[in-house]
């Protein structure tokens, strides 16, 4: 049980390792200049340099990277390019609107698959007994 248990967190581990990283790479990849919308539309050089060496955006990249990876193992999401507030309590204050939507998803998706698969049964022409039941029901849920 031990041993399954560490595989699974370890797994985890693995999965979490590999968002941060894909991320990071999806933030370096798009073609956009974050420095750019930070400065403002008529930005000289000058401000552009500014605000790249405020950002990071002129250390090498596993610095940058680091960094990142830091901020976030410690909650800090960064800020917001627009309002210049902190992105922790943005989250916070959508956290109960998101959590709505996955409730009511979670209700939607297990009633549609409870009744799928149901009618699957019934349209097979195979008799229903309790164990087929509770297999249509759990596999109504995700």
């Amino acid at each position: 049980m031990i041993y399954y248990l560490l595989r699974r967190l370890a797994g985890a581990v693995a999965v979490l390792v590999g968002v941060i990283t894909g991320t990071f790479v999806l933030e370096h990849v798009v073609p956009s200049c974050p420095a750019c919308v930070i400065a403002g539309v008529g930005a000289g050089p000058a401000q552009l340099a500014a605000a790249t060496h405020e950002m990071g955006l002129d250390r090498p990249l596993w610095v940058q990277f680091q960094t990142y990876a830091e901020g976030l193992l410690h909650g800090d999401f960064g800020d917001s390019y627009i309002t210049k507030q902190p992105i922790g309590p943005s989250i916070v204050s959508f956290l109960p609107a998101t959590l709505e939507l996955v409730a009511y998803s979670f209700v939607l998706y297990a009633l549609l698959g409870i009744g799928s698969g149901a009618r699957r049964y019934r349209c097979s022409g195979l008799r229903w007994c309790s164990s087929c039941g509770s297999a249509a029901v759990s596999g109504g849920f995700p």
